[in-house]
């Protein structure tokens, strides 16, 4: 009887996507669109969605939104962020032989922002102990592992104000496209990314203050002979 009570006031899809998609227009001013739902059992209070904005159908995120609508949670604007720092790497890679991808992953903020156009300088001044993962996918041609750390040396020129991690995967590129296809429709890393990741061979390099924290002589090290599956 109560499970039967509770089934009948839950709201439908249709509902659920309406109210998601206001939520999130009168938060942001952006209008934005419903794509996928993720938990809809009965009872549990909440229910997740995929949603994009119009203006950004590259950036799919996730929405959280208690059944009441009074409380909802996303990583829009952590999107927008990582896209900013992404874009920022691959035209300082631009030199690069051969094909790259980067993902940037960026921990929620701390604080709920509501300025989805923030500069990324801005975002970490107001989350300073974020730790920004840039997973960078490349498929060297003809490259060295002296060249690739010259250009992972200049790929932070700019982003003196982050630190964290670069975790660097070196693939086909076949994997490559796949990797790219996944995230871009994904956005967000799961099991099935670390399936792909396991096919690269994968290094990790962390980084502060513009500078990598690993030096030629240790990169060259670990990295000798690999780029072309050595």
């Amino acid at each position: 009887m109560v499970l039967a009570g509770m089934a009948g006031c839950a709201k439908g899809p249709e509902e659920r996507s309406e109210q998601a998609e206001a939520l999130l227009e009168e938060k942001y001013g952006e209008s934005f669109i419903v794509t996928e739902y993720g938990n809809q059992i009965v009872g549990a209070g909440y229910y997740t969605v995929k949603a994009y904005a119009r203006e950004y159908p590259e950036l799919p995120f996730t929405v959280r939104v208690d059944d009441d609508g009074k409380h909802f949670s996303d990583n829009y604007v952590e999107r927008r962020v990582a896209q900013k720092i992404s874009s920022q790497v691959l035209l300082n890679l631009a030199s690069l032989p051969g094909y790259t991808y980067i993902f940037t992953q960026v921990p929620a903020a701390v604080l709920d922002i509501t300025d989805a156009d923030i500069s990324a300088e801005d975002y970490i001044a107001k989350n300073p102990a974020n730790l920004i993962t840039i997973n960078l996918t490349y498929c060297p041609i003809g490259d060295t592992a002296e060249s690739l750390y010259d250009s992972l040396a200049g790929a932070l020129k700019g982003l003196d104000f982050l630190q964290g991690m670069i975790v660097l995967n070196i693939a086909d590129e076949e994997t490559l496209r796949e990797i790219q296809m996944f995230c871009d429709e994904k956005g967000s890393l799961d099991g099935d990314y670390k399936a792909l990741e396991n096919r690269c061979r994968s290094y990790s390099i962390r980084y502060s203050d513009g500078r990598l924290s690993q030096s030629r002589e240790e990169f060259l090290g670990a990295l000798e002979g690999q780029l072309q599956g050595e």
